[in-house]
C-alpha cells in the first residue's frame, strides 16, 4: 500500500525537475511530454504531471486513484494550469491530493489557492475528460 509519505516524496522527486515552457523547449506553444524521461528532465506543468503519474504508477499506485485536471488561474479564465488529483484511502474515505509543480507539498482541497477554478478533469481510470461544473458557471 502507497502512503502519504510516498505522495509526498514523488512529488518532491518529479518537482526537483526544472521548468522549461514547450515553446522554449519544442519550438511549438503546447506539447505534451513525460518530464522524467524529456531530454534535460525539463518541462512545464502538464509535464510535471505526466511524469508524476508514471511515477506513481511505476510504484504501483492504482490507475484509478489517479486524475489529470487543469484550474483557471486566471479571474478572466486566460491562463489555466494543470495538475495530478492523487486519492489516497483513508479510514474515513478518500483524501484527495493536489500536487502541482512549483508549489512545494501537496494540496489538500482547503489549501488550493483561492484564485483557481476548476476546468477539467479526467474521469479515474479512464483516457476520457470531464467539465467541472464551475467552470461551466
Amino acid at each position: 500500500m502507497i502512503t502519504r509519505n510516498e505522495i509526498f516524496r514523488i512529488h518532491s522527486t518529479v518537482n526537483a525537475c526544472e521548468y522549461e515552457a514547450d515553446l522554449a523547449k519544442y519550438g511549438v506553444p503546447e506539447k505534451w511530454a513525460d518530464i522524467m524521461t524529456a531530454a534535460g528532465k525539463t518541462g512545464d506543468c502538464e509535464d510535471t504531471m505526466i511524469g508524476k503519474a508514471h511515477q506513481f504508477l511505476a510504484a504501483g499506485w492504482p490507475v484509478d486513484h489517479l486524475r489529470f485536471a487543469t484550474y483557471w488561474t486566471q479571474p478572466d479564465k486566460t491562463g489555466y494550469h494543470a495538475v495530478l488529483l492523487v486519492d489516497l484511502p483513508t479510514g474515513d474515505g478518500i483524501c484527495t491530493y493536489m500536487l502541482s509543480n512549483g508549489i512545494s507539498t501537496p494540496l489538500v482541497a482547503a489549501d488550493i489557492p483561492a484564485g483557481w477554478v476548476p476546468h477539467m478533469y479526467q474521469i479515474a481510470g479512464t483516457p476520457r475528460w470531464e467539465f467541472a461544473q464551475e467552470a461551466l458557471t
